[in-house]
């Protein structure tokens, strides 16, 4: 009935900020914040690289294509790889998923247990309408 207090007791201490980013999207702060401000850092200077190197085989080569090409090739991949990133780490999916599965705890239990009630009371009435349709046989037999 709790998934919450339950999904504490399986993650480790450390990785509770990360629990609670997924657990709660929009109120806890995003635990990879750090991480994506070095990795866009890091991007950032990795396509100045590229971009030096592009000069650099520009200026050295005359059959500069293949080798111009292969660095747009990396280039286009690293610009599109930080977003994806971003969109991977990002709360809202796995947030709707975890709202969908705890509704299966409140909403669902009641439901097992109603329905659970319900088929005995229908095997005790239909207990009941066999003991009473046996002996009503019996009686209009005899008269």
């Amino acid at each position: 009935m709790q998934p919450d207090m339950y999904l504490r007791t399986l993650v480790r201490p450390e990785d509770q900020r990360i629990l609670d980013y997924y657990m709660h999207c929009g109120v806890s702060p995003s635990p990879w914040t750090a991480e994506m401000n070095a990795t866009s850092a890091e991007v950032t200077t990795a396509v100045a690289s590229f971009q030096r190197a592009s000069q650099m085989v520009s200026a050295l080569y005359r059959d500069k294509g293949i080798l111009m090409d292969a660095l747009g090739k990396y280039m286009l991949e690293l610009n599109q790889t930080l977003p994806e990133l971003q969109s991977h780490l990002d709360c809202r999916n796995m947030h709707r998923n975890y709202l969908a599965s705890t509704r299966i705890c409140d909403k669902g239990l009641c439901g097992l247990c109603f329905m659970l009630v319900a088929s005995v009371l229908s095997g005790l009435f239909f207990t009941i309408l066999f003991w009473v349709d046996s002996h009503i046989w019996i009686y209009l037999d005899n008269r």
